[in-house]
């Protein structure tokens, strides 16, 4: 999933891409690239990448267990998507980070903004929080819990504390956000014009009917009537009580048969 956890704004998803570059390396530069996630420096953000630092953050998180935790991972070897070729998160993808978010007034070293390594020399070390995670005391929020769940749970941990999924709660606040929906609401759309076009061609095309042996009063009418001419002039109403009320009229009703 994306590395931005709740309203955090711009920033923290660019500052967090700064780091994300170095979370894929080729095999060959894997040791280098390691070293320096240890190393780097990111305003605002404490990247973990030791035990020490683990250690810390952890404190952190237990000072700050008054308030829900926002949570998100980004992972590997896992397809996702709409096509064919996606993958299950129960049976493919490993947590190659995680972040974390619980308010400008925490610091776990570096400042508020919590980003875990957990490849190359790091890897592994996500399991230093199993604890944490598999604690419910601690309330926490992801967007998309289900497939951070799966996720977590591919490296051992079985997660508690749920507190809220930002992907749901979006849906609701705006339920025309959610892509899927999006996509259903665009196709109902198209089915209903190419069938309102359908209809208007039809009616263009529709043979036109000679209607004779009216009269008007006493004098004689000849008119041209669309085969649905009692449909020009309706009237809705409640079926009960559309046959005891007589309301409406169509051309035939303003004219006797001869």
């Amino acid at each position: 999933g994306p590395v931005v956890v709740g309203a955090r704004g711009r920033g923290w998803r660019c500052v967090a891409s700064e780091v994300m570059q170095v979370a894929h390396p080729p095999p060959e530069a894997a040791s280098e690239l390691g070293l320096f996630r240890r190393d780097v420096r990111v305003e605002g953000v404490t990247v973990v990448a030791t035990p020490e630092a683990a250690k810390r953050a952890l404190q952190e998180l237990s000072r700050h267990r008054d308030r829900p935790h926002a949570w998100d991972t980004e992972t590997a070897d896992v397809v996702v998507g709409r096509h064919t070729k996606s993958q299950s998160p129960v049976n493919h993808g490993r947590i190659v980070c995680a972040t974390c978010y619980l308010g400008e007034d925490a610091d776990f070293g570096s400042g508020p903004r919590l980003f875990i390594d957990n490849s190359g020399p790091a890897a592994d070390l996500l399991l230093d929080f199993k604890e944490y995670f598999e604690d419910a005391e601690f309330q926490k929020v992801f967007h998309n819990y289900a497939f951070d769940r799966h996720m977590l749970q591919r490296h051992g941990i079985r997660l508690r504390g749920f507190h809220a999924d930002t992907l749901h709660m979006a849906r609701l606040y705006d339920t025309s956000l959610s892509s899927w929906e999006g996509i259903v609401q665009a196709k109902l759309a198209s089915s209903s014009a190419r069938a309102q076009d359908e209809q208007r061609a039809q009616s263009r095309a529709a043979p036109v009917k000679a209607a004779t042996g009216f009269s008007l009063g006493s004098a004689p009418v000849r008119v041209q009537l669309p085969p649905n001419a009692n449909e020009l002039h309706t009237v809705s109403m409640p079926p009960d009580l559309a046959n005891k009320i007589p309301t409406g009229y169509g051309f035939k009703s303003l004219a006797s048969r001869d």
